[in-house]
């Protein structure tokens, strides 16, 4: 499977190679030589890991498969035979309504963008405002305590000493 995988990845090497050599010289002139390898080596890796895992995923899928119906016509075949009459009408029947289900999830899902942008905008602005506010007023909570801490050791201060002045006023 996996010499299967890296033929299919050596052929679309040389294929790239080739589109690279066709190239117009004003995109040569425009993309660096290593960006565009980088890009295409990236790739080709993603396709390569995809292609080993697929490939391998499918041979297993296949054994199972037909592991599975041959046990399926040991164990009883006329349930068998039943159960693969009614997986072709199963699958056939799930493919209409798919396609039935599709047009309208489409029109749910895909046709939002506007909707979704107004939406944004005015949650985006809404928390801009917040944002401000609670900036603003985080901001000044330091100032403000500090003051108020004054203002607190000032009243503190002119009622001990109002008391003070009092107490030596009464003896004397």
């Amino acid at each position: 499977m996996i010499g299967v995988s890296q033929k299919a990845i050596a052929r679309i090497r040389r294929e790239l190679f080739k589109s690279i050599q066709r190239l117009p010289v004003k995109y040569q002139d425009t993309h660096t030589h290593g960006d565009l390898m980088s890009r295409f080596t990236n790739d080709l890796d993603s396709v390569g890991v995809m292609l080993n895992s697929t490939m391998s995923q499918i041979f297993s899928g296949t054994i199972t498969l037909i592991g599975t119906i041959v046990l399926m016509f040991v164990t009883n075949w006329i349930l068998a035979i039943v159960t693969i009459v009614t997986v072709p009408l199963l699958i056939y029947a799930a493919n209409t309504l798919g396609k039935m289900s599709r047009r309208y999830y489409s029109e749910k899902v895909f046709c939002q963008e506007e909707t979704a942008k107004q939406e944004f905008e005015i949650l985006s602005d809404d928390l801009r405002e917040k944002q401000i506010k609670a900036q603003f007023f985080g901001g000044i909570m330091g100032p403000v305590m500090g003051n108020l801490s004054q203002i607190s050791y000032a009243l503190s201060a002119t009622s001990a000493l109002h008391g003070f002045i009092l107490a030596k006023h009464s003896e004397g």
